[in-house]
C-alpha cells in the first residue's frame, strides 16, 4: 500500500512540474512575442495615422470643390437670367469639368475609407486575439 501511495505521488509531482514547465513555456512564448507585436502596432499605427491624415485631407479638397460648384451654379443662374448665353456655356463647361473632377475625388475618397475601415477593424480585431491570449494564459494560471 505505501509503495502505490508513494507512486501515485510521484506521479501526481512529474504532472504538477510538466504543468508549470508547460505555462512557464506558454508565457515565455508570449513574452518573446511581444517585442515584434509592440514594433508592428507602432507601425500600423503610424499607417493608420497617415491614412486618416490623407483622408482629412481629401475630405476637406471634396468639400472646397463642392462650395465652388455651387457657386458655379449661382454664377450659372445669373448670366441665364441675364440672357449672355456665351458666358453661360462656358460656366456650364466649367461646372461639367469640375463636377467630373468632384466625382472622381468623391470616388476615390469613398475607397480609401473603405480601405482604412478594413485596416482599422482589422488591427482592433488582431488587438482583441492578443487580448484572448492573454486571458487564456491568466486563466489557467488562476490569476
Amino acid at each position: 500500500m505505501e509503495r502505490l501511495k508513494s507512486f501515485i505521488l510521484e506521479i501526481s509531482m512529474v504532472i504538477l512540474v510538466f504543468f508549470i514547465v508547460s505555462i512557464a513555456g506558454l508565457v515565455d512564448i508570449k513574452a518573446r512575442e511581444s517585442p515584434k507585436d509592440q514594433q508592428r502596432i507602432k507601425e500600423i499605427n503610424v499607417v493608420l495615422e497617415s491614412d486618416k491624415k490623407n483622408i482629412e485631407e481629401m475630405s476637406i479638397k471634396i468639400e472646397k470643390q463642392h462650395q465652388e460648384l455651387e457657386k458655379i451654379k449661382k454664377q450659372m443662374g445669373t448670366f441665364k437670367e441675364k440672357g449672355n448665353s456665351k458666358e453661360w456655356n462656358n460656366m456650364v463647361i466649367d461646372y461639367n469639368n469640375k463636377l467630373i473632377q468632384y466625382n472622381k475625388d468623391s470616388s476615390e475618397y469613398k475607397q480609401k475609407l473603405d480601405e482604412y475601415s478594413k485596416r482599422y477593424n482589422n488591427f482592433k480585431s488582431q488587438g482583441k486575439n492578443n487580448e484572448n491570449v492573454m486571458e487564456w494564459i491568466k486563466s489557467v494560471l488562476g490569476i
